[in-house]
């Protein structure tokens, strides 16, 4: 079974969560950010943007990697 990674995040604006959504599109398994009670995938760049103001989005990944660990460092909230 895959590890599972959960952590908070925020963006400062939307140019932000356009790099997020960009560098998490080369990510190897499935990510998801949780807000105001809606599932989004982290690859879809709509779906970001429409919660990309929220100061509480909290990541859920399907499995881990060094790289995904030290993107998630950037934008932890």
């Amino acid at each position: 079974m895959a590890d599972t990674v959960q952590r908070k995040i925020a963006f400062e604006n939307a140019d932000a969560a356009v790099d997020f959504v960009n560098r998490v599109q080369q990510i190897p398994f499935d990510v998801d950010l949780k807000a105001r009670n809606m599932r989004i995938d982290a690859k879809s760049l709509l779906g970001v943007l429409s919660i990309c103001e929220e100061k509480n989005i909290e990541v859920e990944a399907f499995g881990t990697s060094d790289e995904f660990v030290e993107l998630l460092a950037e934008y932890t909230a």
